[in-house]
């Protein structure tokens, strides 16, 4: 049986997840709400955002397309 992990993973956990066979592949779900650049920092090693539980999955803006990309976030704090 081949299975789709989900829930808690970062790139690193996902790494290791796949490379000792537990599962065929990981999903992303909340974490692909929380970063819109997800796959350019599993790709640079780059630390995810948090998402907020309180507005997952609610009408509106707030908690889907207002997440930063690692990029703004970065130069943000640099202000």
């Amino acid at each position: 049986m081949r299975l789709i992990l989900n829930d808690g993973f970062d790139g690193h956990s996902a790494s290791a997840a796949l490379a000792s066979g537990e599962g065929a592949a990981v999903s992303f779900g909340r974490h692909f709400i929380a970063n819109p650049d997800l796959v350019e920092r599993l790709k640079n090693g780059l630390p995810l955002s948090g998402f907020n539980r309180k507005t997952l999955y609610t009408p509106g803006r707030a908690g889907y397309s207002d997440y930063p990309t690692y990029q703004a976030n970065a130069q943000e704090v640099a202000r």
